[in-house]
């Protein structure tokens, strides 16, 4: 996701809560992409909405803050 030009872009020119939208959408694609890889923790994600919360925010926070600096 850190390679994602889009997501990049949004993070330059959005604040955190806005760039929300659009990761959360690519967050969800990219775990249904690793489906067949790790059904566990897909199914975890899926079917628990703290846990998917939780670590959406996580990886959202991360992937902002290293794409704002490009």
């Amino acid at each position: 996701m850190y390679n994602d030009v889009d997501l990049a872009q949004k993070a330059r020119s959005s604040s955190m809560d806005n760039y929300r939208y659009a990761f959360e959408k690519e967050f969800i694609n990219k775990w249904i992409e690793r489906m067949d890889k790790d059904q566990s923790i897909f199914s975890k994600i899926m079917d628990d909405e703290e846990f998917k919360e939780i670590m959406m925010l996580e990886m959202m926070r991360r992937v902002y803050e290293r794409q704002s600096e490009i």
